[in-house]
């Protein structure tokens, strides 16, 4: 099934001229001029006799590479400049994306350039959408390494559960390998959770936690969910457990404490939606929250809530970095799902 996402228009010499209010109205006045590139489906991939889905990817990367050169060129001549980058390609795209988030947090950032800015949502959804030629590629091989090795019970579990949470969240494998029934820890104290989520939401506590610039969303929420009392999972593995190792400087951590997608899978999901007004009614104090931007199965962006008032709801999390009321500027997470994406309470 097709559907569309709508690529950024060129901002040009503006950038330098308009005010934060009136960027914001330029913004959303191009949106309506927007290209349109298509995204398909792309196929399933066998396991254990059962379809699993791949993610939806644009259906030319190449076409959707360089309409958003041409579309986004000052955004990106923005994030080239601050960084040293060269220009953007099939090769280096990594950098720009990874460059977005972190100059979120930029004191040389200009006024207008937030998380619930158009332009740099519309930039984060590219990402979201590209990257995921690249996933479906890991994917067909572990599939095929999952076949290879059914011989060996211990192989064979372990590509199982690196599949189990590769795949698009809803697909028949992690659906089946993911326990979403699970409770929250019973050494979970909520009180010393907003504690420390409060005082270490705008300024990261390094060096006792490593600071990922650019991606530091679920080693946030991992620091707020052990500072509250749950213990550590640890593993000899990157991919299994959940456990973070600091030697001095140098820190060493479990995929499912630093990345999002892996951090939502392991902790397990209780509730989904793509209405913000449920979602609202669905939180609680201490509840662990996750976005799936361009709901295509794949979680980018947690946080921890600290208060809910109704509809509005405090969200503390990192890059960028806030503790913000979802009405306050600069807090995205209410357009989330008018937006295309979908939210997720979970289960710790």
């Amino acid at each position: 099934m097709k559907t569309i996402i709508r690529l950024i228009c060129s901002l040009s010499v503006l950038l330098a001229f308009l005010s934060s209010a009136q960027f914001s109205a330029f913004a959303a006045n191009r949106v309506e001029q927007l290209k349109e590139v298509k995204i398909v489906s792309n196929g399933t991939v066998t396991i254990d006799g059962k379809q699993n889905a791949l993610y939806k990817t644009f259906a030319d990367q190449d076409l959707a590479l360089n309409t958003l050169k041409s579309d986004a060129s000052d955004l990106l001549g923005i994030l080239s400049k601050e960084y040293g980058l060269a220009p953007i390609s099939n090769t280096n795209w990594k950098e720009y994306y990874e460059a977005m988030y972190t100059f979120l947090d930029s004191r040389e950032k200009p006024e207008w350039y937030t998380e619930d800015n158009e332009a740099f949502m519309l930039l984060a959804g590219f990402f979201d959408i590209y990257e995921n030629y690249e996933k479906n590629q890991n994917i067909e091989w572990l599939s095929q390494r999952y076949t290879l090795e059914k011989i060996n019970r211990e192989q064979n579990d372990f590509y199982r559960e690196v599949l189990a949470e590769q795949l698009p969240f809803e697909d028949e494998l992690p659906m089946k390998v993911m326990n979403i029934s699970a409770k929250a820890s019973a050494t979970f104290n909520v009180s010393k959770a907003i504690a420390y989520a409060t005082k270490y939401a705008n300024i990261p506590n390094y060096p006792t936690y490593h600071f990922f610039k650019g991606g530091d969303c679920a080693n946030f929420v991992s620091q707020i969910l052990e500072n509250s009392g749950v213990k550590q999972v640890k593993s000899s593995s990157v991919a299994r457990g959940w456990w973070h190792n600091r030697s001095g400087l140098n820190h060493t951590h479990s995929q499912s404490w630093a990345l999002a997608n892996v951090f939502v899978r392991y902790q397990g999901v209780v509730y989904t939606t793509t209405s913000n007004t449920s979602f609202a009614k669905n939180l609680k104090k201490g509840s662990f929250i996750a976005a799936d931007f361009q709901s295509d199965g794949d979680w980018e962006h947690c946080g921890f809530v600290t208060e809910v008032n109704g509809t509005k709801y405090k969200v503390a999390q990192h890059t960028s970095n806030y503790h913000r009321w979802t009405d306050q500027k600069g807090n995205s997470w209410a357009s989330i799902g008018s937006k295309g994406g979908k939210y997720a309470r979970l289960r710790c």
